[in-house]
């Protein structure tokens, strides 16, 4: 690979590390960069997923400091989203996303069009008491969620803020900060397996990885700045972009 590709995937791991600690869709802007640029689909998921997992842990640092972060419910969602991607990332090993890839498309235009018309979702916070059927619900999302972001894990950011806010009340930059840390661990897991697969372009990984952390660090300090109204602008129009991009195909 050229050294000007290098410096190519430095600046796009930059943005999207900075918008995926905002409002997620990093893995879809970097997983059709990097097969564009001759790596294998399933290469360029595990390298992504590699990386990414570094941005995750930085975003969650972050918002923890910034006191955005219930950890509670942000550990407890984990565990099952752990599980389940482990399942995800062995399943992507042997199997084709496009089918997955359109159903997410659809999921990205139905949760966009829900907070277009609902207001004040995600604007601020509303208080909802945590019964034990919400936990159980909570619990269960987060595994499934965990076995499509071991599988692929493009807009798994995006699909995770906005069931957190939905329904648990919480807002965009609360649902950011606890997204964060469930990413993370789905991301630990799932590059464990694909490194025993060698499914991981180590040198490209480490670039993006640096990239993600920088991007990342400067997207909390802007995702607060901006405040929950504008984030959830911006978390609309992505959404849109990435469903229209995943329902024609685009690459990059």
């Amino acid at each position: 690979m050229a050294i000007y590709n290098f410096v190519f995937i430095f600046l796009v791991g930059l943005f999207a590390g900075f918008i995926n600690v905002i409002v997620g869709s990093g893995s879809s802007i970097t997983v059709p960069f990097l097969i564009f640029l001759g790596l294998p689909p399933i290469m360029a998921i595990g390298t992504n997923r590699f990386s990414m997992m570094f941005n995750n842990f930085t975003g969650a640092i972050r918002y923890h400091a910034k006191k955005c972060l219930n950890l509670k419910i942000a550990i407890l969602f984990s565990v099952f989203a752990a599980v389940g991607s482990v399942v995800g990332a062995k399943v992507v090993l042997i199997t084709k996303p496009a089918m997955l890839t359109q159903i997410i498309a659809a999921v990205l235009v139905i949760e966009a069009l829900v907070l277009i018309f609902s207001t004040k979702l995600g604007v601020s916070k509303k208080i909802i008491e945590f019964s034990q059927k919400r936990y159980v619900v909570g619990c269960l999302f987060g595994l499934l969620v965990g076995v499509y972001g071991g599988f692929v894990g493009m807009a798994m950011t995006s699909i995770l803020m906005f069931f957190i806010v939905l329904i648990f009340g919480f807002s965009f930059l609360e649902s950011a900060a606890i997204t964060k840390v469930i990413t993370f661990v789905i991301s630990l897991t799932a590059t464990v397996v694909f490194l025993a697969n060698f499914k991981v372009d180590l040198w490209v990984g480490v670039i993006l990885s640096v990239a993600y952390i920088i991007g990342g660090y400067f997207g909390v300090h802007s995702a607060i700045k901006m405040g929950d109204f504008r984030v959830k602008i911006l978390f609309i129009l992505l959404a849109i972009l990435s469903a229209v991009g995943l329902f024609l195909g685009w690459k990059i």
